[in-house]
């Protein structure tokens, strides 16, 4: 069993409590954003430029602004010295709204030995933690978000009570599809026990890569400031085969003298996604103070799927009759005029309606090929695409159209269909 100073420093090594009990025990320790999924740990906790699922709770609350579909998970966290930290997550995507997340946090120590000044034993107790934790992102302009996260934490301590409310404000800016940077600080709050909370200041960046249809890459840069000058770097990568089967690796670099020896710093993890199920894992080594495991088990709920509806404007071909003079001999004098449009998008979406989609589209492929600027035929033509399952063309064509000219509601819908589709 464990001494009451053990518990303290190994309160002292977990983000979630650490400054509840001290600020000096977080900053020395290399087990920093032990909250999180299994993910976010096998990035290095390289997470602030990412924030791209529920999990942007525990980093950069700014990131809840992406979430596309409702989400639950539960995060284990075998720690140190037999104890373990369990997660309960769950996110919501609100539309224009923002999205809201929500987690709750179990620590159990086990069972401790409780000693005096002297080292006398005064026998043995058992200690457990919670916290509950709310967020909310918001997208205010195209690409530019913010979040606000709350948090109460009360620790226990032999028989003695710590509670406390922190705060963590985000900010998150994706200046092109592919490119996001973060800025996150951490713990502000109320002070414990007369000792003020050991807030952090976090900066980093993602860089997305679909280096073909199989096979994606992410790269993760962060760095992390504690008032008092402690700094550290963190980065992650991770690797997608099929959107399915993952593949990543991390480490921290801490700039000050954390006195732990052994294999420290490094992190590295693996995921499976089968449908809406997704299951990860993370290897910690923390040198001579031991290793923690941690598995994240998640699933994502989908909701009905927005219909592409693309405003565009449609020429009824009119048939017009050009009646002869009414001063007229005979029914041979009177001459009929039909002018008959061929106008390709209304062709087009008369075959829709007749169900004949593929013959649809070869009508816009068609009209096409001699007016490849036409806005109107590349969006219509990638309604049809998408209707008809080939989802990868349609975007192809919805990204021409959008070239081609400005419109904001296409564009809108296909930010949050990339935002789903990852």
């Amino acid at each position: 069993m464990a001494s009451v100073y053990s518990v303290v420093m190994l309160l002292g090594l977990s983000s979630v409590w650490a400054q509840t009990v001290t600020g000096t025990a977080s900053l020395a320790s290399p087990l920093d954003n032990l909250q999180g999924s299994a993910r976010d740990m096998a990035l290095g906790s390289a997470f602030v430029g990412v924030a791209d699922d529920a999990s942007a709770l525990f980093f950069n609350p700014a990131g809840l602004s992406g979430l596309a579909n409702p989400s639950v998970a539960l995060h284990h966290n075998s720690y140190l010295a037999g104890t373990f930290e369990e997660t309960l997550e769950g996110g919501f995507p609100g539309a224009d709204f923002g999205g809201l997340a929500f987690a709750v946090d179990y620590v159990s120590w086990g069972s401790l030995d409780l000693r005096d000044n002297f080292g006398v034993s005064q026998g043995s107790y058992n200690d457990t933690d919670i916290g509950l934790t709310a967020g909310w992102g918001k997208e205010w302009a195209e690409g530019f978000s913010t979040g606000l996260a709350l948090r109460g934490l009360q620790q226990k301590v032999v028989s003695n009570l710590y509670n406390s409310l922190a705060g963590d404000l985000g900010l998150l800016w994706s200046p092109q599809k592919d490119l996001r940077l973060g800025l996150a600080y951490l713990n502000l709050g109320t002070p414990v026990v007369g000792s003020s909370l050991s807030g952090e200041l976090k900066g980093g960046a993602s860089l997305h890569w679909d280096l073909n249809p199989h096979l994606s890459l992410l790269t993760a840069l962060s760095a992390s400031w504690i008032p008092n000058g402690t700094a550290a770097g963190q980065g992650g990568l991770e690797c997608v085969l099929d959107r399915q089967w993952a593949l990543r690796v991390g480490g921290q670099v801490p700039f000050y003298d954390n006195q732990v020896g052994g294999l420290t710093n490094f992190t590295a993890g693996a995921g499976l996604k089968l449908s809406a199920f997704s299951l990860d894992y993370a290897y910690l080594p923390f040198g001579t103070l031991g290793t923690s495991h941690r598995i994240s088990l998640a699933y994502e709920f989908s909701l009905p799927k927005e219909v592409v509806k693309v405003p565009v404007q449609v020429q009824v071909p009119v048939t017009v009759i050009q009646q002869a003079p009414q001063a007229v001999s005979s029914p041979q004098d009177v001459e009929v005029h039909f002018k008959i449009s061929n106008d390709p998008l209304a062709q087009g979406q008369e075959l829709e309606k007749q169900g004949k989609k593929t013959d649809a589209a070869r009508v816009y492929v068609d009209a096409l090929k001699a007016d490849p600027r036409n806005a109107t035929l590349w969006s219509a033509l990638g309604n049809v695409y998408y209707q008809l399952g080939q989802k990868d063309y349609a975007i192809r064509c919805f990204d021409q159209s959008l070239k081609l000219a400005p419109n904001p509601a296409l564009g809108d819908w296909l930010k949050k269909y990339r935002n789903n589709v990852q």
